[in-house]
């Protein structure tokens, strides 16, 4: 799986010796990574007691590292890198919610149905607040396209049309008189002029 050269120069880890990493890989090869039967046939008495997560951290770190290096030109390797801690807490994690008490088991589930019963009522909050809000909003234009409003609009309206009247009424006098001394003017130069052609007749 690797040679004498690769496992000086990048697969040394602390922890970890040449014996110890043979041996694991020897167990994946015949176990097909079977990892919790791998961890069952580990000899304890000459590598010490290992648990999944650490050989599972070890031999992914090895194939990480190996790809690392076979494709150097590349970003980053085709398989990502394992994340025991994460692994142990998780199961971890596990462990404590199948270990709860029935006690236990009793309040988180009064927990979550009292969570839901407030979701519920903020929920029925906000749905009050909308219709709150689009009753303001129909009030307010209601309002502004009111009866009231609409007599200011109309007594508006009716007083610009009567202004409107009177200045016509306050027209028609003024030229009618005009028009009306215009011609007494033109009149009154014609007799003028028939009684001047008559004398000198």
């Amino acid at each position: 799986m690797y040679t004498d050269e690769q496992y000086n120069g990048v697969l040394q880890q602390p922890g970890w010796t040449r014996a110890n990493t043979d041996h694991l890989i020897e167990l994946a090869n015949k176990f097909d990574l079977r990892f919790v039967v791998m961890q069952d046939r580990w000899d304890k008495h000459i590598h010490g007691t290992r648990s999944v997560e650490d050989l599972k951290d070890r031999y992914y770190s090895i194939q990480y590292r190996l790809d690392k290096l076979r494709d150097s030109e590349s970003e980053k390797p085709k398989r990502p890198l394992y994340d025991a801690d994460h692994e142990r807490l998780r199961k971890e994690q596990l462990e404590k919610l199948y270990s709860r008490t029935r006690e236990e088991v009793e309040e988180e589930e009064y927990l979550i149905e009292e969570l839901r019963k407030i979701e519920i009522r903020r929920k029925e909050r906000e749905k009050k607040q909308q219709d709150l809000q689009r009753l303001i909003k129909a009030a307010d234009q209601l309002t502004e396209t009111g009866p009231s409003n609409k007599k200011k609009k109309a007594s508006a309206t009716k007083k610009k049309e009567e202004e409107t009247r009177s200045w016509r009424i306050q027209d028609k006098p003024l030229n009618a008189g005009v028009s009306l001394r215009s011609a007494k003017t033109k009149q009154a130069l014609q007799v003028r002029a028939l009684i001047s052609a008559d004398r000198i007749n």
